[in-house]
């Protein structure tokens, strides 16, 4: 299914709250949309088992949180959220990976190293059909039982290091193609070390939280449920048990802009060689953060990643599919998703026109990547 396609059929959830309510009301929002789900499920339980008592209570909670719902975003606004909400969840597996790169290896002027956390979210019932899909190119490119890597190494994976940078293009976009194709979306969150050399601590927890929000995002827009599971690091009776531990309050209780009620689980952890949304998070990650790095192996799928990006409701990547940290890079995604410098609007755009060209230049000269890309070399 095609990305526009997939956008047209989503219920948007998040993108209707956003726009109607105040900020420090969105979370209450949520949670108000999730009480009229968990109500209506309760009454739907309660009909069935001939419950009268508890079938009126639930009736009673339910338009309680339909009349809370009106009262903080409008009742035009609450109407369409909740006929979003009558509709069936989907499940949805959201695989996340993480890379870093160094910043002698970034092309593009501007940044330092760059590290992030990648996601790409399959349909429950189309997790086969990917896998049996990498199979087969696997085995087209004649890579046997190895693991499909980005970067692979030359012990482990060596028919894939042997065909190089070039040769292994066309497998990662038959691989795009294939996640494209079973409704897969993803989202990517950088972080420039030099522009924030927070410390390492804080610097995972923010990635953390900015992806959690992200994945949230994606699901809420496509009504889903979704289970994360995070590509294994070390040991789990080790380090890994100890970050899952960490995680906790995060997947118990969300964040001050996204309630926990779309990701369903805490955190789990599997090995990479044994499942292949896995390798395809380390695809997805790996391009993505090459793509904003200036990389030439990046800049070449660029097609393929944009179509797979989740967007805004007005397409737009920016914050969403892709969530590039400090704010000061915004400019940076207008160049990754349209290849030119990023237009002027709301009051930036009424203060060009107030103070006129030659001050708007000088605006212009202070904000990274507003004249150029930063590649001062095209690959």
């Amino acid at each position: 299914m095609r990305e526009d396609q997939r956008r047209a059929a989503a219920t948007r959830r998040q993108v209707l709250i956003a726009r109607w309510a105040a900020p420090h009301q969105v979370r209450a929002a949520g949670e108000a949309l999730d009480a009229y789900r968990a109500s209506g499920q309760r009454l739907a339980e309660a009909r069935r088992d001939g419950d009268l008592p508890a079938a009126h209570e639930s009736l009673a909670q339910q338009v309680a949180a339909q009349e809370q719902l009106g009262e903080l975003i409008g009742l035009r606004a609450a109407a369409r959220l909740l006929d979003a909400a009558d509709r069936p969840a989907e499940p949805v597996t959201v695989f996340v990976d993480e890379t870093t790169v160094r910043a002698q290896h970034v092309q593009r002027a501007g940044l330092g190293t760059l590290q992030a956390y990648g996601a790409v979210a399959l349909p429950g019932e189309l997790l086969s059909v990917f896998a049996a899909r990498a199979a087969g190119i696997r085995a087209d490119f004649g890579l046997g039982d190895e693991e499909l890597k980005w970067s692979p190494d030359r012990k482990r994976q060596p028919a894939q290091f042997a065909l190089g940078a070039q040769g292994r293009e066309p497998m990662q976009r038959a691989l795009l193609a294939a996640a494209a194709e079973c409704g897969a979306w993803t989202a990517t969150v950088v972080w420039d070390e030099e522009r924030d050399p927070s410390p390492a601590a804080h610097r995972e927890k923010w990635l953390l939280k900015l992806l959690y929000e992200r994945i949230s995002m994606g699901l809420s827009d496509r009504d889903g449920l979704g289970t994360v599971i995070f590509d294994q690091k070390h040991s789990l009776r080790g380090h890994d048990a100890g970050w899952l531990a960490a995680t906790r309050k995060l997947t118990d209780h969300g964040t001050e802009y996204t309630s926990a009620s779309r990701i369903v689980n805490r955190f789990v952890m599997g090995p990479s060689d044994h499942l292949p949304g896995l390798q395809l998070a380390d695809l997805v990650v790996g391009a993505t953060t090459a793509l904003v790095a200036g990389q030439k192996s990046g800049l070449a799928l660029r097609e393929p990643l944009l179509e797979l990006i989740h967007r805004r409701e007005d397409g737009d990547l920016s914050g969403a599919g892709l969530k590039l940290w400090p704010n000061s890079l915004e400019n940076l995604y207008s160049w990754i998703q349209h290849d030119r410098p990023a237009e002027p609007g709301g009051d930036l755009r009424e203060l060009m026109q107030l103070l006129g060209e030659d001050h708007y230049d000088a605006l212009l000269d202070r904000r990274p990547f507003a004249r150029d890309d930063g590649l001062t070399e095209r690959h």
